[in-house]
């Protein structure tokens, strides 16, 4: 797999949990997560539900 490959999957398919947390503090947990999403050129439709489903997977 080429490099650019293989960082390009990580990108999108494998999640990374940082132990200090790096959020934005003035804005939700959802837009956190959407804003996220979009930069990282996720093509999701509703990024919020999506966002929302994930927090409730998580706990």
């Amino acid at each position: 797999m080429k490099k650019l490959d293989r960082d390009s999957y990580r990108a999108k398919r494998i999640g990374v949990i940082f132990q200090s947390f790096n959020l934005l503090t003035n804005v939700t947990a959802v837009e956190n997560i959407v804003l996220s999403m979009n930069i990282s050129g996720s093509k999701e439709k509703d990024k919020k539900a999506f966002a929302y489903a994930l927090l409730k997977r998580s706990g």
